[in-house]
């Protein structure tokens, strides 16, 4: 692979064919000339397609799931027989600029290595039988065998899994490790027999493979490229700290004796968990880890941290057990103590994932709490939620809507705003909730301001 800029455009050289079709692997890239704005809009465009599978992937019904994704690909990356030049390239080199993206650590990585897979997947299956044989043919080395000619036995296992009218192949077993798995071959003599419909299991490995391989080329030649393709890079990937990496990314610091003050500007999630540790004076370890991370994220430091913890564990135990159990883990979360990895705050999509234990108000309310808790916490809200906005809330919240019901019940109590501060679908992140609610209660101190003078 190579880059390089023209004036202000990217120009992407591969001594490879130029031909495209409507699924790749991603092993060739279009020569193309293109402005370095176009290049981010291109970047920007998959991104929003990789956030909504990571979101995606907690949502309880596979059909709407299916549904939800699809209209999105089609949003912002259609892809058919039928996709014009402008969108194949398009495909293309979003793909690889993201690639560079997420090539510098292992997080990034695998996360990188999972949604583009998930993307794969649902453009694979979504293929017309043509195509899909199409691609078999051009993509898989084995040819299909002959039916008839079959060991009965085979012949029986194989039609409990497809119809007679269906291709079946033979491969070693050694190739099929994925449908062995998860028991979609059947296996004899050392070949794995399967039907055509389960091959995507296996094009799913070839893609994830080549896609981490490419990874650490990309990571291997990144300090190559032109000094401006790394700035739009790195541009890259500060629009995707909010949902992925979100930090103290502006430099902001909040003492511990303003952190009071701050907790109206909590998400939700981070209330529940703070009022538990209130309440109980400890945390579990998952909800320790989730609040901890998110008030490093916001801007307090680990001294003020350890300040923080030790305020209220105190309460109920020993400084001396205190310092033995908990301190080491604090100051983990800052990079200070073991791996030192500058752990970033946990994110929505991270968030929803988790499966809080008896007892652990960790993970996101929207998808763990009770309906009948959950329409508490609403009738107890001090803006006096009506009734259309409560059952609005409730329906996000069993739908499994979890973002964007966050993004309603942030709008329900951050009233009196003319336009929205943040004109998103849904929060992505605990801490860009908490940046949106301080800067809402600044234009309202402004506004007093403005009604004094």
């Amino acid at each position: 692979m190579d880059f390089k800029v023209k004036n202000h455009s990217l120009n992407f050289v591969s001594k490879q064919s130029n031909e495209l079709s409507c699924l790749s692997f991603y092993e060739k890239i279009p020569i193309n000339d293109i402005d370095l704005e176009t290049l981010e809009f291109y970047a920007v465009d998959r991104l929003k397609v990789l956030w909504e599978i990571e979101r995606l992937q907690t949502a309880k019904k596979d059909y709407e799931t299916a549904q939800q994704l699809s209209f999105v690909i089609d949003r912002y990356l259609p892809l058919s027989n039928k996709s014009t030049t402008e969108q194949r390239d398009k495909d293309l080199i979003s793909h690889f600029l993201l690639r560079c993206c997420f090539c510098h650590n292992e997080e990034d990585r695998i996360w990188f290595i999972k949604n583009e897979t998930k993307l794969f997947e649902s453009r694979y299956y979504s293929l017309s039988p043509q195509d899909k044989r199409k691609f078999i043919s051009e993509n898989f080395p084995h040819k299909p065998i002959n039916f008839q000619l079959l060991d009965p036995m085979i012949k029986n296992s194989l039609l409990m899994t497809d119809r007679l009218e269906s291709k079946f192949y033979k491969i070693p077993f050694t190739e099929a490790g994925e449908l062995i798995g998860s028991k979609k071959a059947y296996l004899n003599q050392g070949f794995a027999y399967f039907s055509e419909k389960v091959i995507g299991k296996i094009f799913r490995t070839q893609f994830n493979q080549k896609i981490a391989i490419g990874l650490q080329k990309a990571s291997n030649i990144f300090d190559k490229f032109d000094e401006r393709i790394q700035k739009m890079i790195e541009k890259l990937r500060s629009k995707n700290n909010t949902f992925f990496q979100f930090g103290n990314q502006d430099g902001t610091h909040i003492e511990f004796d303003e952190l009071k003050n701050k907790i109206k500007s909590f998400p939700l999630c981070m209330k529940l968990i703070y009022e538990k540790l209130i309440q109980d004076h400890h945390l579990k370890h998952q909800g320790r880890i989730q609040l901890g991370l998110f008030l490093k994220g916001i801007g307090l430091s680990v001294h003020d941290s350890i300040r923080f913890w030790k305020q209220e564990f105190l309460k109920k135990m020993t400084e001396k057990d205190f310092e033995k159990d908990y301190i080491y883990g604090i100051k983990y979360n800052y990079g200070l103590e073991g791996k030192r990895v500058n752990w970033s705050p946990y994110s929505c999509p991270k968030i929803i994932g988790l499966k809080p234990a008896p007892d652990d108000f960790s993970g996101c309310p929207f998808k763990f709490l009770s309906t009948h808790n959950f329409k508490q916490i609403l009738l107890n809200l001090e803006q006096k939620p009506n009734e259309e906005q409560i059952n609005e809330l409730i329906s996000l919240k069993e739908g499994g809507h979890c973002q964007v019901a966050c993004q309603r019940y942030w709008d329900l109590v951050h009233p009196g705003l003319d336009e929205p501060l943040n004109k998103l679908s849904g929060i992505e992140h605990p801490n860009s909730y908490f940046k949106y609610s301080e800067e809402y209660y600044e234009i309202q101190k402004e506004k007093e301001k403005e009604k004094e003078k």
